[in-house]
């Protein structure tokens, strides 16, 4: 079987690594695909059948690429009878899987395995095997069952992904596939799915992987009451500033640049200026970048402030939500959880707006190490240290022993004769 003048155009040892040279000269050759450009904006959950066309039109003259792992190819069968019928297929290419093939519209479909990590290339036309008149009785299914492996279609992606631009974008744009035109009669969706996720997944490690790292102590921006707090400075790798409004907010985050992470709990501040919410979003959008981590939560929430709480709710949520969008990977943590319903204001059991009691106004040092050790407790990836609260002293009950010794402690040195 000669090939076609498409198929010519690839060169018959294609590898991995001069297989995106070949798709480009292809392209240029075929001239069917204009000038890649950047796909309009891809809405999350969209249609992939559109998208996958471009690749599929860049790729003239080639069946599949088998990957390592399982696939199938098309391969035509010359059949006198225009009915179904099954018939042996005997492979001569390695990887091409032998057995008995249903043959439907003078076409059959393949078993492919590749055991390489090089990718293997089916052409189109190519002679792969030849068709013989036995009949087993085991089915094609009992032998070898064709499925979708994810692993296969995440390699087509990460290729995709390097190649063509429209790809590209559609890639990065797009969360999950919930629509894809049917494939034998078969719905494909959950395979193609579940290929993106991993895929996602890999790509989003990758960018994880890339990004510095902060070393230093841990910033904990808290609310009034944390004054001594701040005047003992960085205990346990944990500094402490009160913050009460964002004003102040935002020059204790210019002092942490270099901190390993930020904890923050938004002040209950009804009067912010202007321009001050969006500077501390830059600040923080440009502190990620550097690779620190942020940490989030909301006041507790008391009688005595429970109106300007409820006014500051929507802010503090926009805040939350805004350094989300600029997370790199696994770098922000919010910590707050709660809702409304029909007037009542419910809070999850641990969150840190829960951690006062409603109806007493007190407010202390105590509770400012309360609200750290529930933020510490929420996010565990962060990996947040404890803070140095406790100090051990040595007993001392003994009214005339020297400094730093007691009942426990070695005997006191005597006085030597005068």
């Amino acid at each position: 079987m000669e090939p076609s003048k498409e198929a010519q155009a690839v060169d018959e040892h294609m590898d991995a690594e001069n297989m995106p040279a070949a798709i480009q000269d292809l392209k240029k050759k075929g001239g069917e695909v204009e000038k890649a450009k950047h796909a309009p904006a891809v809405q999350s959950k969209a249609d992939w059948s559109a998208v996958r066309t471009k690749l599929e039109q860049l790729c003239v003259g080639i069946t599949a690429f088998a990957f390592k792992g399982q696939g199938r190819g098309t391969q035509r069968c010359d059949t006198t009878t225009t009915d179904d019928e099954d018939r042996v297929f005997w492979s001569q290419k390695p990887g091409v899987e032998s057995g008995l093939m249903a043959i439907s519209g003078n076409e059959a479909v393949v078993p492919v395995k590749n055991d390489k990590d090089t990718p293997m290339i089916l052409k189109e036309n190519e002679e792969v095997g030849h068709w013989g008149s036995e009949r087993w009785r085991e089915k094609l299914n009992d032998l070898n069952p064709l499925v979708i492996a994810p692993n296969a279609l995440k390699a087509v992606l990460k290729l995709a992904y390097d190649t063509c631009i429209d790809w590209t974008d559609f890639l990065c744009n797009t969360d999950a596939i919930t629509k894809h035109a049917k494939i034998e009669g078969h719905s494909i969706e959950r395979s193609y799915n579940e290929a993106l996720q991993a895929f996602r997944r890999e790509i989003e490690g990758q960018a994880t992987k890339e990004l510095p790292t902060k070393s230093g102590p841990v910033g904990y921006a808290t609310f009034e009451g944390g004054s001594p707090m701040e005047r003992d400075g960085t205990r346990g790798r944990v500094a402490t500033k009160v913050a009460t409004t964002f004003a102040r907010l935002l020059d204790v985050l210019e002092e942490w640049r270099s901190y390993k992470a930020w904890v923050i709990v938004w002040p209950l501040d009804s009067n912010p200026a202007d321009d001050v919410p969006q500077k501390m979003m830059v600040a923080a959008k440009e502190y990620l970048e550097e690779g620190g981590k942020i940490v989030t939560a909301w006041p507790p929430i008391t009688s005595k402030n429970h109106d300007l709480w409820r006014e500051l709710s929507g802010l503090w949520k926009t805040f939350d939500e805004t350094l989300i969008q600029c997370d790199k990977g696994r770098q922000v943590f919010t910590t707050a959880s709660n809702f409304g319903m029909k007037g009542k204001l419910f809070i999850e059991a641990g969150a840190p707006e829960g951690g006062a009691q409603f109806f007493n106004s007190y407010v202390g040092t105590a509770m400012n190490k309360y609200i750290y050790e529930c933020v510490r407790r929420r996010a565990v990836d962060a990996h947040l240290p404890e803070l140095d609260v406790y100090r051990p002293r040595i007993r001392t009950s003994r009214t005339m022993s020297p400094s730093g010794e007691g009942m426990s402690g070695p005997w006191p040195l005597k006085r030597r004769p005068m």
